[in-house]
């Protein structure tokens, strides 16, 4: 006879067997320390409002976005962690928060997406959004 409730211990040892078989790993823990003192963020993005806007607006084109509101740059690391034995990918820049938004009639507008792109060396270097983080630069 089954038990009519699993206990949680089993379910966590159950989620953690599959998430190792997947060979993926979607968790990214923070930069230490040590790492962020050891920084480099590069130089503030110049012209950043014009840059974002026009990858934005390329980048959600089959949405049918006409409105970006963007907030000010500020330092930020992002990254990604491949599958197992592969090492993690933290980077420096600056991030730019964003809001993207199909124009309709007045009461219709809606969001699109919203995120974060984020600038390295004068340069969009990756886009973090609903979908997760692609990397779009070097």
């Amino acid at each position: 006879m089954l038990p009519k409730t699993i206990p949680a211990r089993a379910l966590l040892a159950a989620g953690a067997l599959l998430a190792a078989c997947s060979g993926v790993d979607t968790t990214l823990p923070p930069p230490t320390a040590a790492e962020l003192a050891d920084a480099d963020y590069g130089p503030s993005p110049y012209d950043w409002e014009q840059k974002a806007r026009e990858f934005l607006t390329s980048h959600y084109a089959d949405q049918g976005v006409f409105q970006v509101k963007l907030r000010e740059p500020r330092t930020a690391w992002y990254g990604a962690r491949g599958g197992i034995g592969r090492m993690r990918d933290i980077r420096y820049g600056w991030a730019v928060g964003f809001r993207a938004f199909r124009l309709g009639f007045a009461a219709l507008d809606s969001e699109v997406a919203r995120g974060e792109v984020f600038f390295r060396d004068d340069a969009i270097d990756a886009i973090a959004d609903q979908n997760g983080l692609v990397f779009v630069g070097r």
